[in-house]
């Protein structure tokens, strides 16, 4: 069944698009999402959410593999398999991404490069770029992958076996998507949002504890085990026990 709410963000955000620039910002910054392609990919959402059971329970799984968002989920680079593959795309906008070491590796020699003419310009008092840098910028921008180029920076998520990766824009534009839908109460996605920090607060029992009773273990270090041993766990668990 449509929602209603859903409708009604869809219609404002073609009325009024997101802003996500400073106000007097004019030019997005290198790694920063697009503003037109953020609004492109909050309305993609939207339609998702009100086409049918399918398209609604894939941005559902979406939202339960990044919610709660976390922007430091940048991806460094993709490895060579999955750029073969084509698996290196946003699931939401469909365009190729890249990660944060490709846009730096590609971008700098071209920043450099402009840093030395801005040098170049202000010793011989020009304020235009001279034709030679103009060549030179245009010959390093042509030889970029289109994704560097315009820098779609990839997030990944942080639950495990999800392959599905969002743009910085469509990273963007779901968490918008999820706060005006918690805001609007609309019911299945507060429901969602429910049922996903429970799960990930939840306790969990183990039924074959060493005293032959049901052991509960609280689930708060489901993200520190990816970086802490599990013998480390282990001291940390007898230190909260006070043993």
């Amino acid at each position: 069944m449509k929602s209603t709410l859903v409708e009604q963000l869809l219609e404002r955000n073609k009325q009024t698009p997101l802003h996500i620039y400073e106000p007097d910002q004019k030019n997005k910054k290198l790694g920063e999402p697009d503003e037109k392609l953020t609004n492109d990919a909050y309305n993609r959402i939207c339609e998702l959410w009100n086409k049918d059971d399918k398209a609604r329970g894939f941005i559902k799984y979406i939202i339960s593999c990044y919610y709660p968002l976390n922007p430091m989920n940048k991806i460094l680079s993709f490895p060579k398999d999955l750029k073969e593959a084509g698996k290196n795309r946003c699931c939401i906008l469909g365009k190729t991404l890249a990660g944060v070491k490709d846009i730096s590796d590609a971008w700098g020699p071209v920043i450099v490069l402009r840093v030395q003419e801005d040098t170049r310009a202000a010793a011989e008092g020009r304020k235009t770029p001279s034709k030679e840098f103009l060549k030179k910028q245009k010959e390093m921008l042509s030889k970029m992958p289109i994704e560097v180029r315009k820098s779609t920076l990839g997030y990944y998520s942080d639950k495990k076996g999800c392959e599905k990766y969002l743009s910085g824009e469509a990273f963007c534009a779901l968490n918008e998507f999820i706060e005006d839908c918690l805001y609007g109460e609309e019911e299945e996605m507060c429901n969602l949002i429910k049922k996903i920090e429970y799960e990930a607060t939840k306790p969990k029992f183990n039924h074959r504890g060493g005293n032959g009773k049901a052991s509960k273990e609280g689930n708060n270090n489901y993200k520190l085990n990816q970086f802490i041993s599990d013998d480390t766990l282990k001291k940390l668990s007898k230190i909260k026990e006070g043993n």
